[in-house]
């Protein structure tokens, strides 16, 4: 009897115990920039994809960490000669994004959250496009991509607060600022054939992001 009693109470408990977890699958837009640019820096139109686990420690208090892959970036243009020479520059960096962070459940759905991440950088490309007016009578276009990802820290520490809300039925909706708390690039200047980047020492990500997902 003690045993049978032993066993139940321990089912119980698990069972209490993982009703607490919830697994949430999401998906979302990137607006991605890279601020510090010694000219202005233009938006980054990406995605990022992952997997969140939540643990809720009391009813308006959870915690939240998952992993996810996330296409930050920025882009920027120049313009020489009135036209003449346009060259428009496109970074392409992969993160792998590690969250952790506080939510809180003010009404219903409607939580706020905030908290540290660490990125860890898989792959950075600088993509040149460029194109030359010979006074309209002729044009000539060029697209070079350079792997710059050894000018760069491969990891990225940056904070991160947001605003959101579960529906009953599982359904998340989310919005969320990250701003980057370290610099993004190793030195001043990044050479890499015959492209220079400089003045570059105090560039950092700036990413809004827009997600959806489902509470299981």
């Amino acid at each position: 009897m003690r045993k049978t009693l032993l066993i139940l109470f321990s089912i119980l408990t698990l069972q209490a115990y993982a009703q607490q977890f919830s697994f949430i699958p999401k998906v979302g837009y990137n607006a991605a920039r890279i601020s510090g640019f010694p000219d202005e820096a233009k938006t980054k139109h990406g995605i990022n994809a992952g997997l969140s686990v939540e643990y809720r420690l009391i009813r308006p208090i959870a915690i939240e960490s998952g992993i996810y892959y996330s296409l930050q970036g920025t882009t920027m243009e120049y313009e020489y000669g009135k036209e003449l020479i346009i060259l428009d520059f496109d970074i392409d960096n992969d993160y792998i994004n590690i969250p952790v962070f506080v939510k809180g459940y003010l009404y219903k759905g409607l939580h706020i959250y905030g908290g540290p991440q660490i990125g860890f950088l898989v792959n950075s490309k600088l993509n040149i496009s460029g194109n030359v007016n010979f006074f309209d009578l002729a044009e000539w276009k060029s697209n070079d991509s350079y792997d710059i990802k050894e000018y760069q820290n491969k990891v990225d520490f940056s904070g991160i607060i947001g605003l959101g809300y579960q529906f009953d039925i599982g359904l998340l909706i989310s919005a969320n600022y990250n701003f980057g708390l370290n610099k993004l690039f190793k030195s001043e200047k990044v050479e890499v054939e015959d492209v220079n980047l400089t003045d570059i020492s105090s560039t950092h990500n700036k990413v809004f992001q827009l997600n959806i997902g489902w509470k299981f």
